[in-house]
């Protein structure tokens, strides 16, 4: 994690896809706003080995209606630390204000990494510091 960002239980997580979760969440250090890095891994009930790509962006259009947040635009292919994957920008309203977040999905058979980068004030930091968290991902 950059060094400017630091582990943070006053940022909550904007999108839960399953109750059985590990979470990361890591904020933007003396900065009283909601700019942070947050991972989350799910055990999912589905295994989503040899999914197509419109099928993951199926599951991924539930997830958002699930979670009550708004895509600006479809998932787009992506790469995370050489793992293929999709990327959103999604708004959410949080106490009558508007929240953008950029989330990325990762499958891997009955799991899924999700990299949330949520800005407020601060978006070409967030997204610096998110990359840095994509290209060090380490997944097992």
């Amino acid at each position: 994690m950059p060094s400017d960002f630091a582990e943070s239980s006053a940022v909550a997580l904007p999108m839960v896809i399953a109750d059985d979760k590990k979470t990361r969440i890591a904020a933007l250090k003396n900065v009283d706003t909601i700019e942070a890095v947050m991972t989350a891994s799910y055990a999912l009930p589905q295994d989503f080995t040899g999914a197509t790509d419109e099928a993951l962006k199926a599951k991924i259009a539930e997830y958002d209606t699930a979670a009550g947040v708004t895509p600006q635009g479809e998932p787009i292919l992506a790469l995370a630390s050489r793992h293929k994957g999709f990327v959103q920008v999604v708004t959410k309203s949080v106490n009558g204000k508007t929240v953008t977040f950029e989330a990325t999905y990762l499958f891997f058979g009955p799991k899924l990494v999700q990299v949330i980068c949520q800005w407020d004030k601060q978006e070409s930091t967030v997204r610096n510091a998110c990359q840095t968290v994509l290209r060090s991902l380490q997944i097992s």
